[in-house]
């Protein structure tokens, strides 16, 4: 009896656990999670389209010198409903009202990268090829999804994960 408990709480974490590589963010995956789900969790937010047409909310950190936005979108590959896109930010987004939370901060991360990581953190982490410094980064991430950074001064300053 003692084991059938035991592997019916050992399956129960599996399954609630998010699968290998998942984006995940504030407790959302990308491609599963829909911009409803967001909104519950995390509060409302204005919802902006884009002239690509994908649907945005944004979210910003509760403690201002913290300087961290967070915009959560989904575009056709998500029907505009299932999240596709999110943009960690070190300055507001245009155009945007964003909804202070205290679920950012600046160390919030995406597959274990983060604001403030350098070009080589990001090259050691990912197995990417030596190059010069760059102002961006972009390559595919373990999980297949696509990853577009901006560098400043040698430090990630803002990311996109993407599975459009």
């Amino acid at each position: 009896m003692k084991l059938l408990i035991s592997l019916s709480v050992l399956f129960l974490l599996l399954v609630r656990a998010p699968a290998a590589g998942a984006q995940e963010l504030m407790g959302l995956q990308l491609g599963k999670d829909r911009l409803s789900g967001a909104l519950a969790r995390i509060g409302n937010t204005p919802l902006v389209q884009r002239r690509d047409g994908a649907d945005e909310l944004c979210y910003r950190a509760e403690v201002p010198f913290e300087e961290t936005w967070v915009v959560l979108s989904s575009g056709a590959a998500g029907n505009w409903d299932v999240l596709t896109t999110f943009r960690v930010l070190s300055s507001a987004p245009a155009g945007m009202t964003c909804r202070p939370t205290p679920l950012i901060a600046a160390n919030i991360a995406v597959e274990g990268i983060r604001k403030g990581m350098t070009e080589d953190e990001l090259r050691a982490r990912f197995n990417l090829p030596a190059g010069t410094q760059t102002t961006g980064v972009a390559f595919r991430l373990p999980s297949r999804a696509q990853f577009r950074g901006t560098m400043q001064n040698g430090r990630l300053v803002s990311f996109e994960v993407s599975l459009e």
